[in-house]
């Protein structure tokens, strides 16, 4: 093998040699230098290749499911039917907070083949959507969340959740599978004028209480100290949302005093 190797290399050596003698100039001494130094501003040309997040990625969610982001944020997509009313929320992550809230759209699909741009309120970052397709009676609803940090995305069904009134709402030991979110439709039939307190519990710090009134905005949540400052005679409905962030089930209590 050795010998081979340098047969080869005489010979290579050979036709260089012959090309620089009919070009009537010297060969120089075989050095690998000129080929290092070559080498090496070749490789000072190649330019580092980042590979970014694409953002056009489509993620697709169920009703229910929490959709996690890390990044700048993300495209959801959900299966729905016509009639179906889609509530969308985002609060922020690592840990639950809500210093800001990240923005939502939702292309809400309209009779005539189009879609209406919806978006959340600054004071809530939440938004809903009731689709109704130009060709059967299901189809796709897309929801972008923007948001400069980690955040998690929750969507659920508005005629599919649960109903209660803010005084018979007491509930202990309720399960909330891993990674998903409940919803409870707050009829407000009382018409004192009082402010109420709402009281969650659980085990995991990656699970939140969430009341928003049916326009949109947050009233409170089990992640502020506040009171809920809800006064009986301001709406006739609102959205309690339940969410687990975590990779685990988890259990929770909750209930308003007044």
């Amino acid at each position: 093998m050795v010998a081979m190797h340098s047969i080869q290399r005489m010979l290579l050596i050979g036709m260089l040699t012959l090309l620089w003698g009919c070009a009537g100039a010297a060969p120089p001494p075989p050095s690998t230098e000129p080929l290092i130094k070559h080498l090496g501003n070749s490789i000072a040309h190649i330019q580092p290749q980042t590979r970014q997040r694409d953002l056009a990625v489509t993620e697709s969610l169920y009703p229910g499911q929490v959709g996690l982001s890390s990044e700048e944020g993300g495209q959801y997509r959900l299966n729905l039917t016509s009639g179906d009313m889609l509530l969308a929320g985002a609060v922020q992550s690592n840990p639950l907070r809500l210093d800001t809230f990240p923005r939502l759209s939702i292309r809400c699909p309209t009779k005539s083949g189009g879609s209406n741009l919806l978006n959340s309120l600054g004071a809530g970052g939440m938004v809903t959507c009731s689709p109704q397709f130009a060709t059967g009676t299901s189809g796709e609803v897309l929801v972008s969340m923007e948001h400069s940090g980690s955040a998690v995305l929750f969507t659920l069904l508005i005629n599919q959740g649960m109903q209660s009134t803010f005084d018979s709402l007491n509930l202990v030991g309720v399960s909330l599978a891993a990674n998903t979110a409940q919803l409870y439709r707050i009829n407000n039939t009382n018409t004192n004028v009082q402010q109420r307190q709402l009281n969650f519990s659980s085990p995991s710090s990656n699970s939140a209480a969430l009341l928003y009134r049916e326009d949109g905005r947050l009233i409170c949540s089990s992640l502020g100290s506040t009171g809920c400052g809800v006064y009986d005679s301001d709406w006739s409905r609102y959205y309690l949302v339940l969410i687990n962030t975590d990779a685990a089930p988890t259990t929770y209590a909750i209930r308003f005093s007044s």
